[in-house]
């Protein structure tokens, strides 16, 4: 198996998206794995500081099978799998065409992304701004936002692939200062 890791930060590669000799799509489910469906089922809404390192080691999968004229196009939570340190996209690469097309794969993945946040799934694509629950230390507005965009019902408004998508919802967190500590040398 060859596989794709996602370096975020100076603690390490968090997750992997797992490619194996059919494509980007995994055949079989890795040891360990279960399905976002029962997970979102047995533990509820992901925190963010797990999701979003998730959410882009996904759209990387799904953006490097679009690059390459492939969609997955039966994208639902029962094929995304997740252990303690990857994520994965079951499934077999579908050619794009026809209706089959990368835009139907962004709005189930921001379908996903959603219901993987905040423990609901969406009815359809968005004909009016989404509603978000507020999250501390998330603009909310910017959250929304970019549901709104990925989830629209015109595929020409939506992000260009998965991965801004993902970005967008990662700029929506508010940056913390961290509190530094006075100096006992200076004067109050």
């Amino acid at each position: 198996m060859i596989t794709l890791r996602l370096d975020l930060n100076d603690e390490g590669a968090p997750y992997d998206s797992g490619f194996d000799d059919s494509g980007p799509f995994a055949d079989t489910p890795p040891p360990g794995g279960v399905s976002l469906e029962s997970a979102l089922r047995e533990f509820g809404p992901a925190a963010l500081e797990d999701l979003i390192p998730r959410l882009y080691a996904l759209a990387a999968t799904l953006d490097q099978a679009h690059a390459e004229g492939f969609v997955h196009g039966r994208l639902h939570p029962g094929k995304v799998i997740v252990t303690d340190d990857a994520t994965f996209l079951m499934g077999r690469r579908v050619p794009a065409g026809g209706r089959l097309a990368a835009e139907a794969d962004q709005l189930a993945f921001a379908g996903i992304a959603y219901e993987w946040m905040f423990g609901r799934p969406l009815t359809g694509p968005a004909d009016r701004p989404v509603a978000v629950r507020a999250i501390p230390g998330v603009d909310r507005g910017a959250h929304s936002q970019a549901f709104t965009r990925a989830l629209l019902a015109q595929a020409a408004q939506r992000f260009a692939s998965c991965e801004p998508f993902v970005d967008a919802i990662a700029a929506a967190q508010i940056p913390s200062l961290p509190l530094a500590a006075a100096d006992p040398d200076e004067d109050p």
